[in-house]
């Protein structure tokens, strides 16, 4: 790895996915807190603090950056690198909150009953659950995509907020699924079996193959329109 990578970057990167699983946690626990009041679209609209804390602190969650792997400039061995690192770093560092407000609420009831709710449907045991949670997290890997795109391309800061929460306000108020977000809830519920580990499996390769398509999207209409400019100027010539 000499000459593209060094253990500083891991480190860094390590460091930043943690703060990202952080973030997200965050955003996943007010969520369940207002499933828990009845207040879905409250919930949905909270959720959005996660992902602009991470965009706010630019740190690593990889939902936010797989879908830019095949960017001229990430199209190396070191991007890739660093996607697997933030990825095990976000889903640790989910696990680990989940497990510190599991303990909190052993003894809310109404909680337990929300949280198990949340899993129970997530669980992968059978072809039907998976292909429900692969479509699901496919469509939220689309919109994470968007939200990131949005922040990093649009100048106005009121717009680009405005798109990002309404972006994740869509994915969480439909129930498509997030991988990072998933290991939280499984975690806060305290639930390991094999159909909530095939989930996180599942929601991974759903969230990482919809970020993916979308660029491709976006990067055909962008190919598109500079070809269409590039038409309109020589015929003006």
């Amino acid at each position: 790895m000499k000459n593209i990578y060094s253990f500083k970057r891991i480190i860094f990167i390590f460091i930043s996915g943690l703060i990202s699983g952080l973030f997200i946690s965050i955003g996943g626990l007010t969520n369940v807190i207002a499933l828990n009041n009845y207040m879905r679209a409250l919930g949905s609209f909270t959720f959005s603090i996660g992902l602009l804390l991470v965009l706010f602190f630019s740190s690593h969650l990889y939902t936010g950056k797989i879908g830019f792997a095949l960017t001229k400039e990430n199209r190396k061995i070191s991007y890739f690198i660093d996607l697997v690192i933030m990825l095990i770093a976000n889903l640790l560092m989910a696990y680990l909150i989940g497990l510190i407000f599991n303990y909190i609420y052993a003894n809310d009831a109404a909680m337990k009953e929300t949280i198990t709710s949340i899993t129970n449907s997530r669980s992968v045991t059978d072809l039907y659950s998976f292909v429900k949670s692969f479509v699901l997290s496919l469509f939220c890997g689309i919109f994470v995509f968007l939200a990131c795109y949005f922040y990093q391309n649009i100048q106005n800061a009121v717009l680009k907020i405005f798109l990002v929460i309404f972006s994740v306000f869509i994915f969480v108020f439909t129930g498509f699924e997030h991988c990072i977000a998933n290991m939280f809830y499984f975690s806060l519920g305290g639930s390991y079996a094999n159909g909530y580990l095939f989930n996180i499996l599942t929601t991974i390769l759903g969230n990482s193959l919809g970020a993916l398509f979308i660029y491709g999207i976006t990067y055909f209409l962008k190919a598109n329109k500079k070809d269409e400019s590039k038409d309109n100027s020589s015929q003006k010539n």
